[in-house]
């Protein structure tokens, strides 16, 4: 009977522990209404939670401003912190760099992790300009001031094209980790010597 009880006992404290210590929230690939219900309710169930992961995610596909603020909201309101693991880009890399700490994680198959950050877009895939420069001045706030407010120009250097600045977790081989790109001609043009420690984001190698 005392065996009975004390394994009770521990696989009662055991799932306690495992409760209590819920403190990452996984969300993988695109992020949608569904996924960010299953995040707000997630939340409110595990007072410890106050991370959330980012994995290999390409942002949102529809509704991207609302969505986007929904998550910022978040983020506000549990003080999250907030880590990417593969490519998190556009929206993704929004919410990424509104966390309270922001975490560049190692990929798999010693492939790079990478921020992928683009103006914010209507429903007829057009340049939101006003929205952007909202959200932008959310997360160099966020930042400490660390992320260059002029960075945001950048995105602005193409006509009728997509520009994006990518900010990796590791270095190419002359120690620079951002970088524009022209996604029509796809080539990546070097844009600061900045690495991602100096812009506020730290990297776990």
């Amino acid at each position: 009977m005392k065996k009975i009880i004390y394994s009770l006992l521990m696989l009662f404290s055991s799932t306690v522990f495992a409760t209590e210590n819920k403190t990452r929230y996984i969300m993988k690939g695109f992020i949608d209404s569904p996924k960010i219900q299953e995040l707000e309710t997630e939340l409110k169930a595990n007072s410890s939670m106050r991370e959330i992961e980012f994995v290999q995610s390409f942002g949102i596909y529809k509704n991207e401003i609302e969505l986007t603020i929904k998550m910022l909201a978040l983020v506000d309101q549990y003080h999250l912190h907030t880590f990417a693991r593969g490519n998190c880009a556009f929206a993704c890399a929004t919410i990424f760099l509104y966390g309270y700490q922001r975490t560049l994680l190692p990929n798999a198959e010693g492939k790079s992790t990478r921020l992928l950050l683009r103006p914010l877009l209507s429903r007829d895939d057009e340049f939101l300009k006003e929205q952007t420069e909202d959200f932008f001045k959310k997360i160099v706030a966020r930042s400490g001031n660390k992320l260059p407010a002029e960075f945001l120009s950048w995105l602005y250097r193409v006509k009728d094209d997509f520009g994006a600045i990518h900010i990796f977790n590791k270095a190419d081989d002359q120690n620079r980790f951002i970088f524009f790109q022209s996604i029509g001609k796809g080539k990546l043009e070097v844009m600061s010597e900045l690495s991602p420690e100096d812009i506020g984001i730290m990297v776990q190698h």
